[in-house]
């Protein structure tokens, strides 16, 4: 007769988490608005956290690998994660990491936007009781004009679920690029900054606040969110090192395409 061995406790190694809320996540965004939406969002997802984790690894930052986030709502997601599990040397290397993930991913999301929308239509707005209607940035709804024209009056624009996938990449990352805490845009303003960040993350903040009061409640809700984790950002290795020249003019770019992607109005 075998000896009684007790039962180890049912958990998911950590290492196969990330694959596991992977699939979950192609579910959920599958569920909410077909396998092609899915595919296009996700692809944008999936760049964006590796840009982040190539770039962390080249400069040899411990990091793990992008923890998707499933989510049963419309989008079918809360986007993804990946977890710096050490300090980051210099503020060259905080910039180069902090930038790779919105840039790599924005790219993407670009490519998805222009297939998607030309695989939309327009038609009458009159009929279409029920029908979602979504606030745009300067950035989508100039693409939306160069590949569809003008919509003519009377009229909007159905979205192709890829298209959709493209518009909600738009919207990630603009979220990323908000220069407070631990968001992309956080590592980027402190790395150019240092320690002039947190008056920058300040008045974000309450340029945050303020949308929400004039357009869309979430901007207060995110606003809320950034103020209750906190808008500093934790110092690196080699606080002497600054910034490159370079670095710096990417950074008023990235500035520039926040304000792009901001979308003044309703956005869901």
């Amino acid at each position: 007769m075998k000896p009684l061995v007790p039962l180890a406790r049912s958990t998911i190694p950590m290492n196969r988490l990330p694959l596991l809320l992977f699939l979950l996540t192609i579910l959920s965004t599958t569920l909410a608005n077909g396998f092609h939406y899915s595919v296009a969002l996700v692809s944008i997802l999936l760049v964006h956290e590796l840009g982040h984790y190539i770039v962390a690894r080249n400069y040899q930052v411990e990091v793990s690998l992008p923890y998707f986030i499933p989510f049963p709502h419309l989008i079918g997601t809360f986007g993804a994660i990946i977890r710096l599990k050490g300090r980051i040397p210099t503020r060259n290397a905080l910039f180069d990491i902090g930038v790779a993930g919105p840039l790599a991913g924005f790219f993407v999301a670009v490519i998805v936007t222009l297939v998607g929308l030309s695989m939309s239509t327009v038609a009458p707005t009159s009929g279409q009781e029920g029908v979602l209607s979504l606030g745009t940035s300067f950035l989508f709804d100039l693409l939306s004009r160069l590949v569809v024209g003008n919509v003519p009056s009377g009229h909007g624009l159905l979205l192709h679920p890829v298209a959709f996938a493209g518009w909600v990449g738009f919207l990630v990352t603009m979220i990323n690029l908000f220069p407070v805490g631990q968001l992309d845009g956080g590592h980027i303003s402190y790395a150019v900054l240092g320690s002039a960040q947190p008056f920058l993350a300040e008045c974000t903040v309450w340029g945050m606040g303020i949308l929400g009061l004039l357009f869309s409640s979430q901007y207060l809700v995110w606003a809320l969110l950034i103020a209750l984790f906190g808008t500093a950002h934790p110092p690196v290795i080699t606080e002497s090192s600054e910034a490159t020249v370079v670095r710096r003019i990417i950074a008023v770019g990235c500035l520039i395409l926040l304000v792009g992607l901001i979308i003044p109005g309703r956005i869901l």
